[in-house]
This record gives C-alpha cells, sequence and structure tokens, in this order.
C-alpha cells in the first residue's frame, strides 16, 4: 500500500465507529477595497499598539506629491483629490449648501466657509471615521505647504482647529480662486489667448494644459465656460500657430463642426490638437514659418536700408554737382588750418573752414546745407529703421517671454 493510502487508512480508523466526520471548515472570503483606506471605510480606524490603521493613518497624512506655495492652486487641489480617493475623504469633502450638495473640490467657489463649518461640527469630536479623516486631511496639509507660505497661512491657524476641510478653503482662498476676481481674471486670459499662445513659443500642448486650469477655474466657481465660446477661445490661440499642417487641421475639425458634419466638445478640440501636435513633433514637422506680418516688417526693414548707401561712420554720399563749380580745388583750398583760425581772406575774398567738405568755402560748417540734408537723411532712415526693429522685437520677445 502506498504511504498516502495508509495515512488515509489510519485516519479513518481513529475515527470512532458511529462518529460523523467533522466538516472542512470553509476558507475565508477576502473583503474588497479598491484601496486600503477604503477597507471598512465607514468603521473607526484601530490606533492600538501595532494596528496596521497606524500605519494607514501616517500613509494618509504624509506630505502631498505636489507642495503648495502660492502659485499652484490648480495642481495642488488635483493632489488633494487624488489623496481623498485612495483614503476615503470624499465624505468629508462632500457638504450640504443652499443650492445643493457640493463637492469642496470641484466646487469651491459654491461653497461659503460657514457652510463648511456647520459641516465639520456634525463629526467634530465624534468617536468616527469622518472625524478621524478630518485630522489625517489636516495634518495632510499642513505638510503640504512650502515653509514660505506656511508663515503666511499660520496668522490665521487657531481659526481653522485642525479642520482638515475648512484649512482647505481656506488655502484656496490664500490663492484667491474663489472670489469674483478670479471669475473676471479667467475671463481676461481667455480673450488674450493669441497672446498665450506666443508666450507659450506655440507649444499647443502647454497651450491646452494652460486652458483646461482656466475652464476648471470657471466651473469651480458655478460659472462655466459654454461650449460655443470655449471652442472659440481655443480657435483664436491655434490661429496664432505658424506651422501650415496644424492650422489646416484644426481649419478643418472647425469646419466640420461649423456645417454640422461632426459636433466638437471643448474637451474633444484639446485631445485632437493635442494629438495632431505630438504627432507633427515626433515626424520633424512641428517648423515653425514667421508670420506673415513679421515677413512683412522685415521686406520694409530691408527697402529703407536700401534707399541709401551709408558708410561706417553713417553718412550718406551726397552727389552735389554745384559744389564742385565754386571753385577749383587748388592745394590751398583743401589744406586744414593749422592754427585754430577758422577764416581767411584770398584774393580779396573771406573763406570759411568746413569741416563736412573739408575745404575752406564761402560757409561755415555750422551753415553747410549739404552738412544739413546729409544729416537729416540720416536720421530719417535711422529713425524708420529703428521703429521698424523695435516692431520686430515686439514680435520675437512675445516667442521668448515666460
Amino acid at each position: 500500500m502506498d504511504p498516502a493510502a495508509a495515512a488515509a487508512a489510519a485516519a479513518a480508523a481513529a475515527v470512532p465507529q458511529g462518529a460523523a466526520a467533522a466538516p472542512a471548515r470553509p476558507a475565508p472570503v477576502p473583503v474588497y477595497a479598491l484601496t486600503p483606506g477604503k477597507h471598512n471605510q465607514n468603521i473607526p480606524l484601530d490606533y492600538t499598539n501595532g494596528s496596521g490603521d497606524i500605519k494607514l493613518f501616517h500613509k494618509g497624512s504624509s506630505a502631498l506629491p505636489v507642495i503648495y506655495d502660492g502659485t499652484n492652486p490648480e495642481t495642488f487641489l488635483i493632489a488633494v483629490w487624488d489623496r481623498s480617493l485612495a483614503f476615503s475623504w470624499e465624505s468629508i469633502l462632500t457638504i450640504p449648501t443652499s443650492n445643493g450638495v457640493k463637492n469642496l473640490v470641484k466646487e469651491h467657489g459654491q461653497i461659503p466657509t460657514s457652510d463648511i463649518i456647520a459641516e465639520v461640527s456634525t463629526y467634530k469630536g465624534q468617536p468616527t471615521r469622518k472625524a478621524q479623516n478630518c485630522q489625517m486631511m489636516y495634518t495632510c496639509l499642513r505638510a503640504s505647504i512650502a515653509p514660505a507660505k506656511q508663515a503666511d497661512l499660520d496668522c490665521d491657524f487657531l481659526e481653522y482647529d485642525q479642520e482638515g476641510p475648512t484649512f482647505l478653503k481656506y488655502i484656496i482662498k490664500d490663492a484667491n480662486n474663489d472670489t469674483a476676481a478670479a471669475a473676471i481674471s479667467v475671463s481676461m486670459n481667455m480673450i488674450a489667448l493669441d497672446k498665450t499662445m506666443h508666450s507659450l513659443q506655440h507649444d499647443v500642448k502647454s497651450f491646452n494644459v494652460h486652458c483646461q486650469g482656466q475652464f476648471r477655474i470657471r466651473e469651480q466657481l458655478g460659472q462655466p465656460i459654454n461650449n460655443t465660446d470655449g471652442i472659440a477661445y481655443l480657435a483664436k490661440g491655434y490661429g496664432e500657430v505658424p506651422v501650415p499642417q496644424f492650422t489646416s487641421y484644426v481649419e478643418a475639425k472647425m469646419n466640420d463642426h461649423s456645417d454640422g458634419t461632426k459636433t466638437l466638445t471643448v474637451k474633444d478640440l484639446i485631445n485632437l490638437t493635442t494629438i495632431k501636435y505630438n504627432d507633427l513633433v515626433r515626424a520633424g514637422l512641428w517648423n515653425l514659418q514667421p508670420s506673415v506680418d513679421v515677413v512683412a516688417l522685415q521686406c520694409q526693414l530691408d527697402a529703407f536700408k536700401a534707399q541709401m548707401t551709408i558708410d561706417k561712420k553713417h553718412k550718406v554720399k551726397v552727389k552735389d554737382k554745384k559744389k564742385k563749380e565754386r571753385f577749383a580745388l587748388e592745394a590751398w583750398a583743401i589744406k586744414p588750418p593749422t592754427d585754430g583760425t577758422l577764416t581767411m581772406t584770398k584774393n580779396g575774398k573771406e573763406f570759411k573752414w568746413c569741416s563736412h567738405h573739408k575745404k575752406w568755402c564761402n560757409h561755415t560748417v555750422a551753415n553747410c546745407e549739404a552738412k544739413k540734408r546729409t544729416t537729416n537723411a540720416v536720421e530719417e532712415v535711422d529713425a524708420n529703421a529703428a521703429a521698424i526693429e523695435h516692431e520686430l522685437e515686439g514680435y520675437f520677445s512675445e516667442d521668448s517671454q515666460d
């Protein structure tokens, strides 16, 4: 008999006759949770010694990957929302208001601070998971603020008494991101999207990220930009890209949208243009061409510079036949004065030294008409050239700023 059969027979013999065999214990059924923070998310965490919940609290309250410094409220809020999804903060970020239930991260501009304080008071100090999450969130936010900015926020530290949602609202206010001024700022930014495209050096991907941030702010304020206006704003920016393959692509999409062939949303247009931009860059076809205005200005500048031949001293060579007829260029006539005397009498006539003609004439250099004509001509050409060069610098400086 093989060993396995022998062991089975021995086990059967050990059971008394007439006694039923004990039923097999069922394997434990795993409790599903999307993340550890969502496991038993309505049950308070157990912070007793050795509990895994202690580690959960430390992870949830650790600093976010984005540190708030006063200039990055949008990316900071995205990081807060990601952390809330992982550690079940959604319930404390859901705030009842007179206009319905609102999400503090996505709709903060529609939630008065008083409503947040009122909601927090319903669970603050209670032995509940929401109270624990409130503390976890506050600890996380405090750890996610740049030291210099922390000093600014500390002036009102006691007002929020370690309340996560209320402190988040204060951070958003600090960024001036949920006020009427923010809405006006967004509107002004959308109107100037053509300049934004230049300042981003025609980087369509960065441009689209900028626009998404502006649209998101308006949504958070409860004043979303409608689809028609949003597409028009985007098209204004795309029209400034000096890449024919890209602009013709956008124009075709806009035509399809206008005639109803294929309706676009703001999201569609942003996604399509980002993909097209990436494709052209990868193919080595993102070749920025100078705009028509720049080319025209350059041609105009070249024309002005070609009006006259200017020597290294910026003097114009003027042909004046009359000056050759005034008197013969005898040796004495072109010999400059050596004793500082600028007048002389020769053959009963008075002559004056003209440093412009470099000879003795019947006029001083101050009254030299030829010098005046030369100076005026040079100044006119230089002024016109300088004006055009300044305008050209304006075009190119827009591409190099920020």
